[in-house]
Order: C-alpha cells, then structure tokens, then sequence
C-alpha cells in the first residue's frame, strides 16, 4: 500500500527527472538506481528525514540506523547497569545467548539494505558474541557503516581486535575511570591493565589504517558522583593513546545503589568539572561531548526533590525522532525503539521472527509512540528519559523505570488502529528515488549556471594574460629604448663637458675685457671733457659710449651670476648620468617602475634640450654683442685717424671699445 497522503502529495512530491537531462527516467537507468545500494541508503535517508517531520507515525522509510544487540548478556557486573539486576547465577556472561544465524538472515533481507550504519553494542558485550567476528564482516561487505561500543575486556583478542582495526569506522569503549581502583570497583570483573593493553592495540591498529579511511576512537564514562572528578585525567588518557575524544553521559537510576549516583543531587559540583574539562580537552586537543551545565541549580523540571523526579510536563511534544530514523533488535529478534533499558522490556514493537519487519515497522505499538511523542501523549518514561534533550536535562525516576508499565498496553487501551501491514515498496523506492533525483536536477542546474560563471571568468583571465603579456613586451621594448638613451647620454655627456669649458673661457675673456674696459673709463671721460668744446659730436658719442660700457658692466654680471648655475648644471648633468646608469642596471631587475623611470628619463631629457636652448640663445646674443663691439671699434678707428694730437688717444681708446655708435656719428659727420 502507499505511504500516507500527507508524505505522499507534500513531503515526497511524485516528480520524474532523468539521470543527466530532463526527461523522463528510462526503465532501465530507474532501475539501476533504486537497486544501487548506495542510492537505497541515499533514497531510504531522504524519506527518514522527511519523516521527522510529519506526524502521521506512519514512516515511509526504513530505519537509517540499526542498534544491535549480539551478545544477550555481559562478561562484566556494573552496579550502575541492568546487567546487575540478573540473578547472581545469571552474571558475568553466565548464561550468555548469541544473535542466532536466522535473526541476522532477516535483517539482511529486510532492514540493512536500507540502512546506513550499523552498531555492535546495545546491551551485553558484543564481543563475546559467538559470531560477533562474522556478523562484523558481513554487515562491512554490505556497505555499512560498523559502529562499536564495547567494555574494552577483549580487545586483546587478535581476530577481535584485527576485524575492528581493519572494518569499523568507530568504536567506543566504556571506561567509567581514569584509574585502575575506580575503575575495577564500578567495572566488576574488568581488568585495568587488561583493558588499557587492549587500547594500546587498538591505538596500534589505528595507526595501521589507508589514508582516507580513519577509524574514529573515543572512551566513555558513566557520570556519577564517585568518578566526576576523574573525567579530566580520562581526556589525558585519550590524548596519549592517540583517541580522538571523550563520550561522557549521566547516569540512569537503574537500581537503588545507581539512583544514588545521580550529579542533579549536585548540581554545582558538574558544573565547575564541566568547565575545567572542557578547558582542559581544548588544550589537550581532544574532543569533549558531555552533558550541559546545570548552572548550579537542580534540573528545572524538577517537581519536589524529596519525592519526585524531573519530568517534561505533559502535553508538550519530545524532540526524539529515535522511532522514525533508527531501531534496536535484540538478540531474540525483538524490536525495540531505542536504547533505553526501557524500551529493552515494556516498549517492544515485535520480533522479527514472528512477524515481516514491515509489519513491525508500521504496527500499532510503533505507530502510538511515533504518534505521542509529538502530541504531547509521550509516555512517563519518556518525559523523564535523560538521553534525549530539548526541555532541559531531565533526572530518571528509579520507581517508574521498575514499574509494569508495558507501551504495548497503552497502545491498546489508547485504541491505537494498527498501521496496515506493509506498503508498497517499489511505490517508496520510485518516490525517493524522484526525491534524490530531483535534487540531482537542481544540483546539476546551479552546477551548469556556476560552469558559465567559470568560463566566463575564465575568458577574463585569457584576455587579462594577453594584455599582461603584450604589456609586458612593452616593457621590454621601453627597456632597450632607456638602456640605448643612456648609451646615448653617456655619449653626449663629454661634448656637454667640453662645452662648458669653452664657456668658462668665454666668460673669463669677457670678466679681463670688462675690467679693461674699467680701467679705461676715466681716461676716456678726460679726452671727452677735453673734447666736448671742440666737437660736441664727440661728446654726444661719448655718452653713448658710457651706456653701452654699462650695458656691458650689466652683462658681464650677467654672465657671472649664470656661472654657478652651469657649474651646479654640470654637476647634475653627471650625477643624473651616474643615476641613468644605476637605473638602466635597475631596470631588468624592476620591470614593474620601468614606466616610472621612463618618465623620470624624459623629464630630463625635457629640461636638458631646455638648458641647451637656452643656453644657445645666450651664446648668439654673445655672439652678437662681440661682433658689435667689433664693428664699433673699426668705425671709431677710422673717424679717430682724422684728429691730430689728443685726438690720436681717443682713437686708441674707440679701437680697444670698438663701439659701433663711433662708426655711425663718423659716417654721419663726415
């Protein structure tokens, strides 16, 4: 029969994709789907986790996680646990039934297929199990994920020990203490040397495992008020056998002595061990999975300390999907729905061996537990379970965990109608298998709208490598260019020299001529005076003399205040030659400030074609000014040689001048 309307229409919607395109699924790629174990277990966890949420009680899955019980008893007497309440003649493994071949034969047929792991350890020791060994294996050739939680006594055993090193992805071993007396008075019939011999094997085996497949290790302690204060030396333990962390959890008052171990009597003292073990676990690099803190108060559903226990109130719904993802088979075949000892007496479902385990699945006890935990209806045992969280931690009734109370009952009297007996499981398969490849879709569609990013992306970087590589040509180019600049400047860099020196003459010919001219000029103002009253030519010429002879004062300092500059001049032009040579070295090792250099380069260049203009143009106007003067003197030469007696001074005095203003008045007067 189909899963109910609900899972079916909403929860699980009736699409049908294709493997790689959108249309439909073919016969034969559907079938290789739903019949790949992995898809099963893929199919099978979708439906669980849809099942969560729905509160039909009708699961449309199989269980996801399977609890197996091996070993109906344990080669241990631990005070604190159901194997204590045995009979003193039924202990210590006395007694002992094992998981018979046909139980495990149902439970290949029809419950690990679907399921994801496997763990070896709900009640008794599963290692002392008859065929612990082969059940191990052939539950790891089927795909499983194996999950142990042993007491650690037979680690010692080498084919126990090899199938755990070699098959397991976990194991847990419960140690309840970090020395050999604690532990050997709460672990009655253990051995502490026995058991620490076997971690270090196991730690051994560890290290022997394929990259890529680690065996997860952990220990375990039973909080109670005799061991609390050993939980931080157990996190030491596990850091040196190599362990990967500490499970620690409270105690259930399973009988009167463990009632009376209970931390919620107090509070404080958990709280302040918690937070120095979780401080402690950080430093040491060890991972701590431990109870929340009470803050130093008693759990706050705690009715009245004296007489009662804390309870979820009624009528408010139990965070556990335990029922929907998961089961417990026992080692008679029954079926339990979690691991609460419990659940192990008055909350069975069925057996496998009596009935389908579909049947059992979706029976009327399965359903009405399903059903009240969300309704608020949970059972007593229930709202005070101690494993599940949510409303705050909760402290287990002794009285109520011994009472008679059985689910079956309750689920009879509550009238609970029985689920039918089985559905359709290819109608399950063909809707998560739609489920998972609808998913598949959706993943294939972000993945082809990411791959269009990606290329276009990747069509960015190709054109950013052309432009950097054409850029980087560039470069190379700019380079030979710099490096022949400065064989050029290096070049030019004498002819600069030698021109400055031919102007540092220049100037220097000119600073001698100036002082002559100096020395002259009183002399020269005399033969004016003495002239003026007989050619009032002359004296209008000796005026224009002295002006020019200041012109020339005024130049020459001119020239003498350039002088500096040129020398400062010369001194940059060779150190910025020294610089071009550094940076022209520089540049194959710094590509990136070629550009920098490069314009550092041209201004240079820029100012020194300016200085060479400029200093062009000072050399015509000198140029112009000597051939003036000579022109002058040669006019004054020949106007001179018509005077007689003080005349023939004043022609010597207009030839050293060679002022062309002479010239002209002569050819004027004459």
């Amino acid at each position: 029969m189909a899963p109910p309307p609900e899972l079916h229409a909403g929860a699980l919607p009736s699409v049908r994709v294709g493997l790689a395109t959108d249309q439909p699924a073919r016969g034969a790629d559907k079938d290789r789907v739903l019949r790949d174990p992995g898809a099963a277990r893929e199919i099978n966890r979708l439906l669980a986790a849809a099942a969560s949420r729905s509160a039909s009680g009708v699961p449309a899955n199989r269980p996801v996680h399977v609890y197996l019980q091996v070993a109906s008893a344990c080669n241990l007497d631990c005070f604190m646990c159901y194997e204590h309440l045995r009979p003193e003649g039924q202990r210590h493994g006395k007694g002992l039934k094992s998981l018979a071949p046909e139980v495990w034969l149902r439970l290949e047929r029809e419950v690990l297929p679907w399921a994801s792991e496997l763990t070896f350890g709900v009640g008794g020791e599963p290692t002392i199990a008859d065929r612990f060994v082969e059940y191990a294996h052939r539950a790891a050739d089927m795909g499983l994920a194996l999950r142990l939680v042993t007491n650690g006594s037979k680690l010692v055993v080498p084919e126990v020990a090899d199938v755990i090193g070699r098959r397991f992805a976990s194991v847990q071993v419960s140690l309840d203490a970090a020395t050999a007396e604690t532990h050997n008075a709460i672990r009655k019939g253990s051995n502490w040397a026995r058991v620490i011999k076997g971690l270090e094997m196991l730690a051994e085996a560890r290290s022997k495992r394929p990259a890529g497949a680690p065996l997860e290790a952990t220990l375990c302690m039973v909080l109670m008020r005799r061991n609390v204060d050993e939980l931080e030396a157990l996190l030491e333990l596990a850091q040196r056998l190599g362990f990967d962390g500490v499970h620690a959890q409270h105690v259930i008052p399973i009988t009167e002595e463990s009632s009376r171990e209970q931390l919620c009597d107090e509070p404080w003292r958990w709280d302040a061990v918690r937070a120095r073990c979780i401080a402690r676990a950080r430093e040491l690099g060890v991972a701590l999975d431990a109870p929340p803190a009470f803050d130093g108060k008693p759990p706050k559903l705690v009715v009245a300390a004296k007489q009662g226990c804390a309870k979820r109130a009624a009528g408010r719904p139990i965070p556990c999907d335990l029922p929907v993802v998961s089961v417990n088979i026992l080692v008679d075949g029954s079926v339990a729905p979690c691991c609460h000892p419990v659940a192990h007496r008055r909350m069975l479902f069925g057996n496998v061996l009596e009935r389908p385990f579909a049947e059992i699945w979706h029976g009327p006890a399965a359903t009405h537990l399903r059903r009240s935990l969300r309704n608020g209806a949970a059972p007593e045992v229930c709202r005070s379970c101690s494993v599940v969280g949510g409303d705050g931690e909760a402290r287990e009734d002794h009285e109520a965990l011994l009472s008679e109370w059985s689910l079956a009952e309750e689920a009879r009297l509550a009238g609970a109608a029985a689920a039918p007996p089985a559905f359709d499981v290819a109608e399950m398969e063909a809707n998560g298998a739609n489920l998972v490849l609808g998913h598949l879709l959706e993943e294939r569609r972000a993945l082809r709208a990411e791959r269009g990013g990606l290329e276009a992306h990747a069509a960015i970087l190709e054109r950013e490598n052309k432009a950097l590589k054409g850029h980087a040509e560039a470069i190379e180019r700019e380079n030979k260019a710099l490096k022949g600049h400065a064989r050029a400047l290096d070049r030019e860099n004498p002819a600069l020299k030698r021109h400055a020196e031919v102007l540092d003459a220049e100037l220097a010919r000119l600073r001698e001529h100036a002082k002559v001219l100096e020395a002259e000029r009183p002399q020269l103002r005399g033969h004016i005076a003495n002239l003026e009253g007989e050619n009032p030519a002359l004296k209008r010429h000796a005026e224009v003399l002295d002006a020019e002879l200041r012109h020339l004062r005024g130049h020459a300092k001119v020239l003498e205040s350039e002088r500096p500059g040129l020398r400062g001049h010369i001194a940059t032009l060779e150190r910025d030659n020294a610089a071009l040579k550094g940076h022209a070295e520089a540049i194959e090792r710094e590509n990136a400030a070629l550009k920098g250099h490069a314009r550092t380069l041209g201004g240079l260049v820029e100012e020194l074609r300016q200085e060479q203009s400029v200093l062009h143009g000072h050399l015509e106007r000198l140029a112009r000014h000597i051939g003036e003067v000579e022109a002058g003197h040669e006019a004054a030469t020949l106007r001179l040689a018509r005077y007689d007696g003080p005349l023939g001074t004043l022609r010597m005095a207009a030839r050293l001048l060679r002022l062309p203003r002479i010239a002209k008045d002569e050819k004027g007067e004459s």
